[in-house]
């Protein structure tokens, strides 16, 4: 992320709309689940600032008991056997 065009906020949510937000660390677009490829591809690195992180993680990893965001939108409950 040292590059110059990944020290802003990609804000991919439109939360934050012509405000630049400085990011120190990367967000995996397609989570690395452990996958050392994922993990260092680079075209799968997004800058996102804390709030665009947090935001992204309930959405689609169903934190603060929200329904997770699957690919293509689909919904499933961040509850097991819900």
């Amino acid at each position: 992320m040292s590059k110059p065009e990944n020290a802003v906020c990609a804000d991919p949510y439109k939360r934050h709309p012509g405000v630049a937000i400085a990011t120190w660390c990367p967000d995996h677009i397609v989570p690395h689940k452990g996958s050392p490829a994922l993990f260092w591809d680079l075209s799968n690195w997004q800058p996102l600032c804390q709030g665009c992180n947090s935001y992204k993680a309930a959405r689609e990893e169903g934190g603060f008991g929200n329904e997770t965001q699957g690919v293509g939108g689909s919904k499933s409950s961040a509850t097991p056997g819900v």
